[in-house]
């Protein structure tokens, strides 16, 4: 489990960098607030993205995922059968980016207070800081999509251009 610094102080940035989003959901001063007190709040660099959805899609709120380098590992460790390193790559990741769905600043019946807005925030960055749900699902989904696979499939995904292919379906 990593070690945090939850000063009182970085929590209330938050909560203000998420005020000036849901007046502005384009801000780059509310992104940075959210970006500076997330890196003084946890031991990681944050990449904050605000992500233009569809009305028609589904809601997604946030969602967290390390950079392309280690999915490229966590790919690479279930072709060889390695998986026993997944939730130690996971652990010693230290850049992550944040996607946050534009909608969730706006929506007229959902109304998110800034204080709900942040602790959805905290807990996306708890999947990263105290958890092994999702090394674990992440192993579990892509060992059963290998056992589906034909033989020669399964050669394909130790080469490095298929292996980068396959982290897309971790992403989504």
């Amino acid at each position: 489990m990593a070690k945090f610094n939850p000063n009182r102080e970085n929590f209330v940035t938050l909560e203000n960098a998420f005020k000036i989003l849901k007046e502005n959901d384009r801000s780059k001063s509310g992104i940075d607030m959210l970006k500076t007190a997330s890196e003084k709040i946890f031991p990681y660099k944050f990449n904050i993205v605000m992500i233009d959805v569809y009305n028609n899609s589904p809601l997604f709120v946030m969602s967290v995922f390390p950079e392309q380098s280690v999915l490229d590992k966590i790919v690479n460790a279930v072709a060889k059968s390695d998986t026993k390193v997944i939730s130690k790559i996971w652990a010693e990741t230290k850049n992550w980016t944040i996607e946050i769905d534009r909608r969730i600043l706006k929506d007229e019946y959902i109304r998110l207070t800034e204080t709900e807005l942040t602790a959805i925030y905290c807990h996306e960055i708890g999947h990263i800081s105290s958890s092994n749900s999702i090394p674990s699902r992440i192993v579990n989904i892509l060992q059963y999509e290998l056992a589906k696979t034909k033989l020669t499939n399964k050669v394909f995904i130790q080469d490095t251009f298929f292996s980068k292919l396959l982290s897309l379906p971790i992403l989504n």
